[in-house]
């Protein structure tokens, strides 16, 4: 009798395809069988009285396989963005929503000076190093002008300069600019790699809050760094 590897070196290309198959059915049959036997209690056997078509079977170890890929890389993909650069993804954020100045003082009626309009010119053409420097130069600043102080000095990378100012304006618990400046904040305190302070002032971002749901994001981050 011919061994299996002859008659399948002899055979057509079909003919190969059928043995292989009957080859690798019979082979998993047993084994299918041996382990189902094995992992079953004595008191409860079991009789394979039918066989299962071996492409039936493939197929659905193939979408087993498939499936547990996926689900790595949906897993490795978590962990990835989990884990990234979280300077890298603080400034995706600050340029995402890049603010503008409305072009009066909120809640004021003073009429703007020249310098307070070049500085608001300057900060909504994203000249944040000119406006900043225009807003320092205002006499008289209101909490506006402070406020657009610190973010001219952030989006500058003036770090150190932008966490001085915020801190002071927030020492007013009344600000209207209170959950903004959380924000930017802890934004600066992350740029500025100050990564425990940027921790306890993401934690002062309630539900509810601007950017509740991005601060959420940046303290996963930080607790994995």
């Amino acid at each position: 009798m011919k061994s299996f590897y002859e008659k399948y070196q002899n055979a057509s290309e079909e003919t190969k395809d059928a043995l292989l198959n009957r080859a690798v059915n019979k082979m998993l049959d047993k084994q299918l069988q041996s382990e189902i036997e094995v992992g079953l209690s004595a008191d409860q056997p079991i009789s394979i009285t039918k066989k299962e078509p071996f492409a039936r079977r493939r197929w659905l170890r193939i979408v087993i396989a498939a499936a547990a890929s996926i689900a790595v890389l949906i897993v490795a993909y978590i962990n990835l963005s989990d884990t990234g650069d979280i300077t890298v993804l603080t400034s995706k954020y600050l340029s995402e929503d890049l603010p503008t100045h409305p072009g009066v003082e909120k809640g004021a009626g003073e009429q703007a000076t020249k310098i307070r309009n070049d500085a608001i010119k300057a900060f909504n053409d994203q000249n944040y190093t000119l406006s900043g420097n225009l807003f320092k130069q205002i006499s008289k600043k209101g909490e506006e002008d402070n406020y657009y102080l610190a973010l001219s000095s952030l989006y500058a990378g003036q770090y150190s300069e932008a966490i001085q100012v915020l801190q002071k304006n927030l020492q007013n618990p009344n600000s209207k600019y209170v959950q903004e400046m959380n924000w930017y904040l802890a934004s600066a305190f992350i740029l500025n790699d100050n990564k425990e302070q940027a921790t306890q002032q993401l934690e002062q971002i309630n539900p509810g809050n601007w950017n509740y749901d991005k601060a959420q994001k940046l303290l996963r981050k930080l607790s994995k760094q």
